[in-house]
C-alpha cells in the first residue's frame, strides 16, 4: 500500500473567502465534508466556525479516484492531500499539475489489506466469516494491520502523538466488535 501526499495551493475561492474572513488572522483548518452541493470545508477563524462550499474544489477532481486516508491539512497557505496510491490517481497525477510531496509504501500483507477492507465493509464478524478464520483471529489480524499503519503513519506523516497515543485512542473507541 502505498501512500502519497499532495501539496496544492488553495483555489481561487477558497483563497478570497478566507482573505476576506480571517484577514491576517490565522484560520484553523478542520476538515472537509462531501454535500449535494460540493465538497465542503470547515474552517474556524476568529474563534467562530465557517462551511465554505464549494462545488469548483480540487476534491472533487481528486477523490473519484484517490481515497484520502488523512484529513487534509492546510499549512503556510497551501493544502496537502494524504492519499493512497491507485492505478486512476496515477493517471490524475500525470495529467494534472499536483506536487508530489513524499511517496511511500505501509509493509502491509496482502492478507492484512484484504482484512482492512472487509473490516470497513462489515467488521470483524465479516473478516472471520469471508477469511474463514475465528473472531479472534479476524480481530488480531485487523489490529496488527491498524498498528502498522499506525507506526507508518506516525514516521511518515510526522505526527506528534506517538503510536502508543493512538492505540489507546483506538482501543477506547473499539466497540468490542
Amino acid at each position: 500500500m502505498e501512500i502519497v501526499i499532495l501539496e496544492h495551493k488553495p483555489c481561487a475561492l477558497f483563497a478570497q473567502w478566507t482573505k476576506e474572513r480571517c484577514g491576517n488572522k490565522q484560520l484553523e483548518y478542520i476538515g472537509v465534508t462531501i454535500g449535494r452541493n460540493g465538497i465542503q470545508h470547515v474552517i474556524k477563524c476568529n474563534g467562530k466556525y465557517y462551511i465554505l462550499i464549494n462545488d469548483n474544489c480540487l476534491l472533487n477532481e481528486l477523490l473519484p479516484s484517490c481515497p484520502l486516508v488523512k484529513v487534509p491539512e492546510y499549512r503556510n497557505g497551501r493544502f496537502y492531500f494524504y492519499c493512497l496510491h491507485t492505478p486512476s490517481f496515477q493517471k490524475k497525477i500525470n495529467t494534472t499539475r499536483y506536487w508530489v510531496v513524499k511517496c511511500k509504501k505501509a509493509q502491509l500483507t496482502e492478507r492484512q489489506i484484504l482484512a482492512l477492507m472487509l473490516f470497513v465493509e462489515g467488521g470483524l464478524r465479516h473478516v472471520a466469516e469471508t477469511l474463514k478464520v475465528h473472531r479472534s483471529t479476524a480481530s488480531r489480524l485487523v489490529k496488527n494491520s491498524v498498528r502498522k499503519l499506525l507506526v507508518f503513519y506516525v514516521n511518515f506523516a510526522g505526527q506528534r502523538s506517538s503510536v502508543a497515543d493512538l492505540e489507546n485512542k483506538l482501543m477506547e473507541e473499539d466497540t468490542g466488535d
